[in-house]
């Protein structure tokens, strides 16, 4: 998976190193396949990679459409980037962050209807 270039020149590419799509034991050619046995094994490699999140986060500043990063597809990335989902909320919220900034967000309605309903100021 590393082997691929995006273009996009991140900060710190440290999180690489621990990838476990780096170890020799992995077909590098699992990540780029469009065979679903090559992209289910790519997936699971990739939820049980501890630097999944920031993967996934790389691909989606980097805008890279191909292959799988972070256990999505490119497709399942643009869903996300649609959706309005940035890199920096997956580096909090990973794969879920749709469903944790509308956690968030809820959790900010909650606390605005509490105050009004105790006099507070909204």
């Amino acid at each position: 998976m590393l082997e691929q270039d995006s273009g996009f020149i991140g900060d710190d590419l440290a999180w690489q190193a621990d990838a476990l799509c780096a170890e020799p034991r992995y077909r590098a050619d699992d990540w780029f396949e469009n065979g679903r046995k090559a992209t289910d094994r790519a997936k699971r490699t990739c939820m049980a990679c501890l630097v999944q999140r920031e993967c996934l986060s790389y691909a989606i500043a980097g805008e890279i459409t191909e292959g799988v990063w972070g256990a999505l597809t490119g497709p399942e990335r643009a869903r996300l980037i649609d959706a309005g989902i940035t890199a920096e909320a997956v580096l909090a919220y990973g794969p879920h962050a749709f469903a944790g900034l509308r956690a968030e967000h809820e959790r900010e309605l909650d606390a605005r209807v509490e105050r009004i309903r105790f006099g507070g100021i909204v």
